[in-house]
């Protein structure tokens, strides 16, 4: 059998994958078998030896459990695929064996070359009947190597994937350990080697010699419970017929019975859900695991405590912080309004001054008018009212959510009825954007996809795009017509086009330049894209209980604006009716007033100073404390939130032993 498995000392195994039918040595024997080759020393050294002489383009075999998202093997289906091909081109499987010993047998009859055949037309046949051995032995050269292409890239599949898993419980893992008879197979070895590369990691081998059989193997397996003392002792008394001594046979020994939460089968019931009921088991993983942190905080007796899992920005002393702009806003604001009702669409003022914050002043998009927006309670009221259009007016659309993602997304889009998808965005290899697997989930995506992109400071990872990344991501959806736009009967088209949601709640937080920050949203803008956007002001002004932000799309002219901004606000009249006004008037003053904006501009630019500080003084206090890990990633990264790479074991131990309070993913809140 195969397994993949996650190590963490003498008998701490974690089991990532196993065999459904043959192990890969095994498929590589049968199918020896069935070319009629050699088998000694082995049929997997064979069929590698004359997979070298073929194509391994020659055959289209399909790669097993493509669509099976865990790290399990199967080579059943891929045997009986080499199977059928043998027969159609070779003739029947079980023939070839006898076919090629007749074979070696003429060979050797036309090497002798009697003078008695010695006739030009046996001169002819025998040069015939030679191509014709040559074209038969081609055929199995490129059988064997179209089938051991697919083998291991089933096998390589697998173990990217394992790896995946494996340095989510332990990012520090170092090494990729290969054994057992199949190691010795070199092609194998190169594969694995260009994956343990690739993953940062050092691939450890034993020599050829020692990749025989599973002797080897068992043997290692007994002196490791040998040294766990997990040894069945012998008989108390040696048997009445004065035999040695003897312990029970065991055809194996399972390595371990710990599978991976990821590798166990989903629970099936015949019971169809009701959907219209919200299960507490919905909560996501992320909740959950943040509700914990916030509960064993509060209940630590400890005064120097610290909760680095709040989403929220604090001083030095952890308290919230307000900023004077908004002190300043909030006086001059005070008693100069009625309590009355705002517009369904909210605060004109407000919803104008977001919009040309986060487009530009100068946008043509904005000077002509084509931007429809509504005030929203945040950034989540406005993924809500979004998922919602995107459900009236996109029926047939699902979303594309980056892997990891601000957990709310999830719930947001749900309860929307909105279908939704991952696609690759933060590599635990590198603690940082994995681009490849974005790009070809965009590629990949069928036509009329939403693309929920995090506009900056990304949310829970810090790992954001650079601004040539983001360059090329828009180009490619342009290159695949990749925008949406409005006609005049309220309708969506979607005439092979995908849509960019940017949720932004981080201007001016991540690097402390609004324009910087919005340049995501305005290289689409500027590339031709039609796109959508959530704002919100809870972290850039510290207003997170006024709850204020802006929804916006931009439409192809002032007049489809104004008729999709009426659809917008029909969506929003039944939720909410209409939104609050004190924290609208607030924002508004402040980006209104020049004196006010510039103020705020440098406050919030002050609050991302000091994030990036802290980011550097704890990846030098790191490094100074003689830790043996790289840090780098922490300054990579960028705005409040960083994905440490920490194991979950290392923050119960912070907690445990220091009241330091995270998620036990890593990732915490700088500042």
């Amino acid at each position: 059998m195969s397994l993949l498995v996650l190590v963490k000392g003498l008998g701490g195994y974690v089991q990532l994958g196993t065999t459904l039918d043959d192990a890969l040595g095994e498929a590589y024997d049968k199918v020896a078998r069935m070319l009629g080759l050699d088998l000694k020393p082995n049929g997997g050294a064979a069929l590698e030896a004359i997979a070298r002489q073929g194509n391994p383009d020659a055959f289209a075999f399909g790669v097993p459990m493509k669509k099976y998202g865990n790290c399990d093997f199967s080579y059943a289906g891929l045997k009986t695929s080499v199977r059928l091909c043998i027969e159609k081109n070779l003739g029947s499987a079980e023939g070839v064996g006898k076919r090629a010993t007749v074979d070696l047998q003429q060979q050797a009859a036309a090497a002798a070359g009697s003078e008695a055949a010695a006739t030009s037309s046996s001169s002819e046949a025998a040069d015939d009947q030679q191509q014709q051995q040559q074209q038969q032995q081609q055929m199995k050269a490129d059988v064997a190597a179209s089938f051991q292409k697919v083998a291991v890239q089933h096998l390589v599949m697998r173990l990217k994937r394992a790896i995946t898993w494996a340095r989510e419980e332990c990012p520090e893992l170092q090494h990729l350990v290969v054994a057992g008879g199949v190691a010795s197979n070199q092609y194998v070895r190169q594969q694995v080697s260009q994956v343990a590369e690739a993953s940062g990691m050092q691939l450890v081998v034993p020599p050829a010699r020692w990749c025989t059989d599973n002797g080897v193997m068992v043997g290692w397996a007994g002196v490791e419970r040998y040294r766990l003392g997990l040894v069945q002792p012998p008989a108390p008394q040696l048997p009445a017929d004065g035999s040695p001594e003897w312990v029970e046979l065991r055809p194996r020994w399972p390595l371990t019975s710990n599978k991976h939460a990821k590798s166990m089968p989903p629970v099936l019931s015949m019971k169809k859900p009701d959907k219209s009921v919200v299960s507490l088991t919905d909560l996501t993983q992320q909740e959950l695991a943040a509700r914990s942190v916030t509960e064993k905080f509060l209940a630590d007796k400890n005064p120097d405590k610290i909760n680095l899992g709040v989403g929220a920005y604090r001083d030095d002393n952890g308290q919230p912080v307000v900023l004077q702009s908004v002190r300043e806003a909030e006086r001059r604001v005070a008693g100069s309004h009625f309590m009355e009702y705002l517009p369904i669409g909210g605060l004109r003022d407000f919803v104008s001054e977001s919009v040309k914050l986060a487009y530009g002043d100068d946008s043509p998009v904005v000077t002509a008018g084509q931007v429809a927006a509504v005030q929203s309670l945040s950034g989540t009221g406005s993924c809500r009212l979004f998922a919602e259009f995107q459900r009236r007016f996109m029926p047939h659309s699902s979303v594309y959510i980056p892997v990891p993602t601000w957990s709310n997304h999830h719930n947001i889009w749900r309860d929307a009825g909105v279908a939704q998808k991952g696609y690759r965005y933060y590599k635990p290899e590198t603690r940082g954007l994995d681009f490849e697997g974005l790009m070809e989930d965009i590629k990949n995506a069928p036509n009329g996809s939403v693309f929920l992109l995090h506009a900056c400071a990304h949310n829970p990872t810090g790992v954001d795009p650079t601004p040539e990344q983001w360059q090329a991501m828009s180009k490619l959806m342009l290159d695949k017509s990749h925008f949406a736009f409005f006609d005049m009967a309220y309708q969506v088209m979607l005439d092979k086009s995908h849509f960019a949601f940017f949720d932004m709640a981080y201007q001016g937080f991540a690097t402390g330049d609004c324009t910087r920050d919005a340049a995501a949203i305005r290289i689409f803008i500027d590339d031709g894209h039609r796109v959508g956007l959530s704002q919100s002001y809870a972290k850039n002004m510290g207003l997170y209980g006024q709850r204020v932000g802006c929804f916006s799309l931009v439409c192809d002219s002032a007049a489809e604006a104004a008729k999709v901004e009426s659809q917008m606000k029909l969506i929003a009249r039944p939720m909410y009716s209409n939104p609050p006004l004190h924290g609208a008037l607030l924002v508004s003053k402040i980006l209104h007033d020049a004196d006010l904006k510039q103020q705020w501009y440098q406050e919030v630019g002050v609050m991302a100073a000091r994030i990036k500080d802290m980011r550097g003084l704890l990846r030098q206090n790191l490094q100074q404390l003689g830790s043996p890990h790289n840090w780098q990633h922490i300054t990579d990264q960028i705005g409040m939130f960083c994905y440490t790479g920490m194991s979950g074991e290392m923050v119960d131990t912070l907690a445990a032993g220091h009241s330091i309070y995270m998620t036990r993913n890593g990732g915490f809140r700088i500042g």
